[in-house]
């Protein structure tokens, strides 16, 4: 849902009030928003200005651009002010470098891990801090750690695009992890449990041929 924030200082910029002298406050706010809207809507694809049709489209009245709240260039019409109100569209990466840690905290669960996936970056250690080792060990058991390390940031990165703090990280991963080849397993990797079986077993052998 966008976000339109009406600062103070608009009630009081000479150029608004010129715009309500003329067409009356109630249309002067309610044009204002649509335009702040539209700019916003634009301005999120790479700080592109509202193209001239749709802009022309809408029929706003021609005191905003003869006032200079609204100005016409080449390429579309630019909301003054635009550069400053909505620079926190590209804030993502500062506004939102600490999901990962958020996560770890809402989920009340430590990193230390038996399984603890060296391999990643802090960022990513706090992401997946309330994955349990079963699920850990999954992943190792079946992907290299390129490929968890590539799905984990796409998982984070669409995190960050949303804003939303997942509930269960293990459960969102199967979402990311479906479809792409088990790579792992071309190692054969063995479970654990399984490993330390054959080990037992070898040693049994090794001690009878000993003997």
């Amino acid at each position: 849902m966008p976000r339109i924030k009406l600062e103070e200082s608009l009630c009081a910029d000479g150029r608004f009030i010129a715009v309500e002298s003329k067409i009356g406050k109630t249309r002067a706010y309610g044009d204002y928003v649509r335009i702040c809207f539209l700019a916003q809507n634009y301005w999120r694809k790479n700080r592109e200005l509202i193209p001239k049709h749709v802009y022309e489209d809408q029929q706003f009245p021609a005191e905003f651009l003869f006032y200079g709240l609204v100005e016409e260039r080449d390429d579309g019409y630019y909301l003054k002010g635009s550069e400053e109100h909505f620079s926190w569209l590209f804030e993502r990466p500062e506004s939102t470098v600490n999901l990962a840690r958020k996560v770890a905290l809402k989920q009340t669960i430590a990193r230390d891990r038996n399984v603890s996936m060296d391999f990643l970056d802090d960022e990513l250690k706090d992401f997946i801090s309330g994955v349990s080792d079963t699920i850990r060990r999954r992943w190792v058991r079946e992907y290299t750690p390129e490929t968890i390390s590539r799905k984990l940031e796409d998982a984070l990165e669409w995190c960050k695009g949303k804003g939303k703090v997942p509930k269960n990280v293990g459960l969102l991963m199967n979402k990311f992890f479906q479809g792409v080849p088990k790579d792992a397993k071309m190692n054969c990797p063995l479970d654990e449990d399984v490993q330390a079986q054959l080990d037992s077993l070898l040693e049994q052998n090794n001690l009878e041929l000993e003997c």
